[in-house]
């Protein structure tokens, strides 16, 4: 009877493919981590784009109604005061008994909403966005004549993330303002 002789690792060998193995492992963990935090930025950064374009949705709506009357109007139904970056809107209510009237303006990095205002100082105002996680650079509203047709509002608005990788988002909205 024949008996073969096998033959296994030596120790160096051994100890070279543990050696090659355990920095395979550390290059596929450092991968691992840093795929992870890449995926997490893109989440956080879609996350704040969401929030802008809800914003813009939000105003932009408000804006679409301004100047809504169930009969005569005496009232005006837009008022834009640049140089204080805020909107004042008003209209009718939908179930006819008084006005609705709110304020869109941006104070200190945050946008900010006051459901009755016929003036963009005072108090009241309530903060639509919190300026740690998102600064409001720019909240501008632009109004432009098209007669015969209603006039076009624009909606912009320009942020700045939060954190130490901060970058920039912006929205856009164009709103036919059909009750001015």
């Amino acid at each position: 009877m024949l008996i073969e002789s096998s033959r296994g690792f030596v120790m160096p060998e051994a100890l070279m493919s543990a050696a090659l193995g355990a920095l395979i492992m550390l290059g596929a963990g450092q991968l691992i981590s840093a795929l992870q935090h890449a995926s997490l930025r893109i989440f956080y950064k879609q996350g704040l784009e969401e929030d802008m374009q809800r914003l813009a949705l939000t105003i932009g709506k408000s804006l679409q109604r301004a100047g809504y009357c169930r009969k005569v109007c005496a009232f005006e139904g837009l008022r834009i005061q640049e140089h204080e970056n805020c909107v004042l809107i008003q209209r009718d209510k939908r179930s006819g008994d008084g006005r609705e009237r709110i304020g869109y303006r941006l104070k200190q990095g945050s946008l900010e909403t006051h459901g009755d205002t016929l003036s963009c100082v005072g108090k009241g105002w309530e903060k639509m966005t919190n300026p740690v996680e998102l600064t409001i650079t720019r909240f501008t509203v632009v109004r432009k004549e098209r007669l015969p047709w209603p006039p076009l509002l624009t909606l912009r608005l320009e942020a700045r993330s939060g954190g130490r990788n901060a970058f920039s988002l912006s929205a856009e909205s164009a709103i036919s303002g059909f009750n001015l």
